[in-house]
């Protein structure tokens, strides 16, 4: 038991200290950052429900002839050290996972939180909107695959010319360690390898694989 928890010990330092950020080319853009203010003690006691946006995923889904089972939403008002990305199977009306997620380096404010998004490129932030999971392919990083991210909102139109992408990397916990944070990305949505191996597992499955994701804050 001792060595088990030295284990999970040392797995949560190696989290902290190694804050890797993930590849991206990106061209500048004269499109504005924005700041989203967040009051801690509502963060932590948040209430937003996904599943509040079914009607409005619906729509997106019909319009854009996606995937009509699932969708992904990233929900950054949350701390980095939980489990804030989550794959919803909307048909059956429910969560299937629970993932940890990295933010961009620079959308974090306060240790832990990112209240500051960007569609511009080289910001290293995150972008807050709709988008189109979109395309497998290799990646340097985590299990080696990435999957495009295209964006269809203003506040993240950018988000295949700066190469924000979904992949994992080693760094990133399958586990909860808040209050601690995790280790952020370029703006990248950066899972853990385990939890990407799932969902790569899952979208290859899949007779359509666009899949629409949803990033809040």
């Amino acid at each position: 038991m001792r060595c088990v928890f030295m284990l999970k010990f040392i797995s949560i330092l190696l989290v902290v200290v190694f804050s890797f950020s993930c590849h991206s080319a990106e061209e500048h853009s004269p499109l504005k950052s924005h700041r989203v203010e967040n009051n801690k003690d509502k963060i932590q006691n948040s209430t937003f429900n996904p599943f509040d946006k079914l009607q409005a995923f619906k729509q997106i889904i019909k319009k854009k002839n996606l995937n009509i089972q699932y969708v992904f939403v990233v929900d950054y008002s949350l701390h980095s050290g939980k489990k804030r990305m989550y794959l919803i199977d909307i048909l059956k009306h429910k969560i299937v996972r629970k993932m940890m997620v990295a933010h961009g380096a620079k959308s974090e404010t306060k240790m832990g939180y990112a209240t500051d998004f960007s569609n511009v490129p080289e910001s290293n932030k995150s972008s807050l909107g709709y988008a189109i999971v979109n395309g497998r392919a290799y990646s340097r990083w985590g299990i080696h695959v990435k999957y495009w991210l295209d964006g269809i909102s203003k506040t993240n139109s950018n988000m295949h010319k700066r190469v924000m992408v979904l992949h994992s990397y080693r760094f990133v916990p399958s586990f909860e360690i808040y209050p601690l944070p995790i280790v952020t990305s370029l703006g990248c949505v950066m899972l853990s390898k385990k939890d990407m191996r799932f969902i790569d597992k899952l979208i290859k499955k899949q007779h359509n694989k666009r899949v629409l994701m949803y990033i809040r804050a």
